[in-house]
């Protein structure tokens, strides 16, 4: 629309300079200039709105993964201490690691997102990458040296995936503050 406007302005200049009417090309000039002004006004607010929206969307998904980290932490916390009450030979021992497996599905929904973010977000890809590898392994070792009933092996690789989750967590609860 506005397009069409400002196009029309400068054809109608163009027309007024071949008859020699430099007043009329002028006038027809400064509205076309007008309009050009008005649409990248109107363009700078547009890109202003969308940029503010974007960092709004960027919080929300920051703040679901934060909130999923910490579910993650206190159940792995939990798990911990179930761990270190519950003899090997006791029939709940089996319980531990069904349940360490489903925190381990639960930590692959998470790292799918915090990679998407990483991708967004360069300057923290680094950190995030070597703590949802270390999560991966430390998880991966758990569940391979509960089967094998290594309780000690299993709670330090548990110690060790809840470190790197907080860690995260620290580091997404920073980056939320930071956009505050």
């Amino acid at each position: 629309q506005k397009q069409e406007e400002i196009t029309k302005e400068m054809q109608k200049s163009a027309e007024q300079l071949s008859k020699n009417n430099k007043k009329s090309a002028g006038s027809s000039q400064k509205k076309a200039e007008e309009k050009m002004e008005e649409m990248r006004q109107e363009l700078e607010k547009s890109m202003a709105d969308e940029a503010e929206q974007q960092a709004e969307e960027n919080a929300e998904s920051l703040r679901q993964i934060l909130e999923n980290l910490l579910k993650l932490s206190f159940s792995q916390e939990s798990l911990i201490k179930d761990l270190n009450s519950t003899r090997i030979d006791n029939p709940l021992y089996v319980e531990i690691p069904k349940k360490q497996n489903q925190l381990k599905d639960d930590s692959k929904l998470i790292e799918d997102s915090l990679l998407a973010l990483s991708k967004r977000a360069p300057n923290i890809s680094a950190i995030v990458n070597r703590e949802i590898n270390a999560i991966h392994d430390n998880m991966e070792k758990t569940v391979k040296n509960l089967a094998e009933r290594n309780v000690g092996l299993s709670a330090m690789n548990m110690q060790e995936s809840m470190k790197s989750v907080n860690n995260l967590a620290l580091l997404l609860n920073e980056s939320l503050e930071s956009m505050q």
